[in-house]
């Protein structure tokens, strides 16, 4: 549905490991106002798998709050690997049992940086509300991501 894209000036291994760092996710999601984080993070050896889990407030219109609370919890699972010389992952970010966003996550050498892509899609499982809700969830999903990667752009003085 969407993409959200961020350059780094750093290179791609510098980049990969602040992704992929429990203590830099941590930070970044408290600065971004979301409360009782939780992160796990482990290596594996086809790649990382991490789990963010956080409590999120956003502005519910009203339209929207039989289904979408002020404060959400989030969970996001979010797996990467090597394939050459990119890293390339998904996400399941789950806001609740009825809506989620589904990325595929690209992370790609240039020049001496890298670009960082996020194409997002929406799942929502309302039938009577599903096509109004799903803009809100992206904007809110896309506004969030980009916040994220700047605050990461921001700490590497990329």
């Amino acid at each position: 549905m969407g993409t959200v894209t961020q350059r780094f000036s750093m290179p791609l291994e510098i980049v990969f490991a602040r992704l992929v760092d429990p203590a830099h996710l941590r930070a970044r999601a408290e600065a971004l106002g979301n409360g009782r984080v939780r992160v796990q993070g482990e290596q594996r050896d086809y790649g990382f798998i991490l789990r963010v889990e956080r409590d999120v407030r956003i502005e519910v219109p009203p339209f929207a709050q039989r289904v979408l609370a002020p404060v959400n919890r989030v969970i996001d699972r979010v797996h990467w690997r090597a394939v050459g010389d990119e890293r390339h992952g998904t996400r399941e970010m789950e806001i609740n049992p009825k809506i989620s966003v589904r990325s595929n996550l690209l992370l790609t050498p240039v020049g001496g940086g890298c670009v960082y892509t996020d194409n997002l899609a929406i799942e929502v499982d309302i039938p009577a509300l599903g096509k109004k809700i799903t803009p809100l969830i992206a904007r809110h999903a896309e506004d969030a991501i980009t916040a994220e990667l700047r605050y990461t752009a921001r700490e590497l003085g990329a």
